[in-house]
């Protein structure tokens, strides 16, 4: 019995040290490699404009599906 209880400590021992390696893991700051950038807010050589496209929906669609479409538009 006093074996079952030395291999019980044993493997809590080792499941809480395993816990704390992945908690303190976790904390650490991550950034981001941003690279090349393919969104800009400015205008010039080799850009485009990007344009909303007009949205259609059928009058006989369902209900929530024309009033999902009018909500998404005045979002746009």
């Amino acid at each position: 019995m006093k074996k079952y209880y030395q291999n019980l400590n044993r493997r809590a021992s080792f499941t809480a040290l395993f816990l704390m390696l992945i908690l303190s893991a976790a904390k650490q700051k991550v950034y981001a490699n941003l690279g090349d950038q393919y969104i800009s807010t400015q205008n010039g050589k080799g850009y485009f404009k990007l344009k909303g496209a007009p949205m259609k929906v059928s009058e006989t669609d369902f209900p929530g599906v024309i009033r999902a479409a009018k909500d998404l538009q005045n979002d746009l």
